[in-house]
């Protein structure tokens, strides 16, 4: 089954490929016109049953490739993902910039998972547009309700908001998914439904605030690499910049905490005397690992428990060099079904079937954050 699966999805790439070249070229023809449609997007819609908004986006990636050669000559290898991220990033006030550095940008993401090349190409479509738009004036909550009685909650956050309140909302979405043990309960709630019910306690939570009470501050991390000479700073992994005012806003009332490694994997070891992993430790995994290293997962560093690769009962030692982020499903996959995960020299991880010995890779490579960037002149 599951090869099958890899069959067909390559065979969805290579049918979503041929249907922006030719929505393409019905665009470049103008033959939308022969059926009485006034564009490719109302041509799209109407004949084939896609609904607007997506016909919208096809016609616009189809037509953005067109004058993109450096991403048509690589579209198999990139797959359909990636050239519509590059095509998002091509238009408009960073055209000109994108020609100039298409085909550096698409020899960058090419062997990048979708989820790094996405945020690597919106930092370089930051740098090259600084002037663009400012987030935080788009920022918008609407509530409405249904004729049924139910509540739809639509919006936008700019980055820095947005960040606070999804890490809030899935760290205790990821705890109304446990028991009082700490595992995993039977709960059936879909992630979605656990999210929306996250929101609600914290919305009740914080009307218990009311009496003048409040929360901690957030934790602002400087990154130190003492092996490296000083440069530019840069974000962490899923991070973004901010401005000189939120910024000032939140050094206000926030502790700062300098974190010094000696590397990418030698942050603050400890050793066997102490065998659960201190806070200070478990702020260098974030930093390190940023998120789970399964391989094929992407959830974040607050979904994720510190996991002693060689057993604390087998010798294994509570130094980083032993240790790693696992989601809570992970981590009882490794317990529970056997399953094995290993750094390997190069950087990378592999997990091993218990009984198969079927392995995943995760491959190595600087995370998005610090790979740089081409920027023209």
């Amino acid at each position: 089954m599951r090869d099958r699966l890899r069959v067909v999805q390559g065979e969805l790439d290579r049918l979503l490929a041929e249907q922006r070249e030719l929505v393409g070229e019905l665009d470049a023809r103008g033959a939308y016109g022969a059926d009485g449609a006034v564009n490719a997007t109302n041509w799209l819609s109407y004949f084939t049953g896609v609904r607007r908004g997506e016909a919208a986006r096809v016609a616009r990636v189809a037509r953005a490739v067109r004058s993109m050669p450096a991403t048509s000559a690589q579209a198999t290898a990139l797959g359909p993902g990636k050239v519509a991220l590059l095509a998002g990033v091509s238009t408009g006030r960073t055209a000109e910039a994108f020609a100039a550095c298409e085909e550096e940008l698409v020899r960058i993401v090419l062997p990048l998972p979708i989820d790094h090349a996405a945020a690597l190409l919106q930092r370089w479509q930051k740098l090259v547009d600084q002037d663009g738009a400012d987030p935080a004036g788009q920022r918008r909550l609407r509530l409405s309700q249904t004729f049924g009685g139910a509540w739809v909650v639509e919006g936008m956050l700019d980055d820095e908001a947005g960040a606070t309140v999804a890490a809030v909302v899935n760290r205790v979405a990821d705890q109304l998914g446990r028991d009082d043990s700490g595992l995993d309960s039977s709960d059936r709630r879909s992630l979605p439904q656990r999210r929306a019910d996250a929101l609600v306690e914290l919305v009740r939570r914080g009307a218990a605030l009311a009496d003048g009470s409040r929360g901690a501050a957030p934790l602002l991390v400087l990154c130190l690499d003492a092996t490296k000479p000083p440069a530019t700073a840069t974000t962490p992994d899923g991070a973004t910049t901010i401005g000189r005012d939120p910024l000032d806003l939140a050094l206000c009332d926030s502790p700062l905490r300098r974190l010094v490694t000696d590397g990418p994997s030698t942050i603050l070891d400890l050793g066997r005397t102490t065998r659960l992993v201190t806070p200070s430790q478990r702020l260098a995994l974030d930093v390190r690992d940023g998120g789970c290293v399964f391989p094929g997962c992407a959830r974040p560093p607050g979904w994720c428990d510190a996991h002693h690769l060689i057993s604390w009962l087998d010798g294994g030692t509570s130094d980083l060099a032993n240790l790693a982020l696992l989601c809570r499903r992970h981590h009882r996959l490794h317990h529970h079904s056997g399953w094995t995960i290993h750094r390997d020299d190069g950087g990378g991880w592999t997990a091993t079937h218990p009984t198969t010995g079927r392995t995943l890779h995760r491959l190595p490579g600087e995370p998005p954050h610090k790979i740089p960037l081409p920027i023209p002149a």
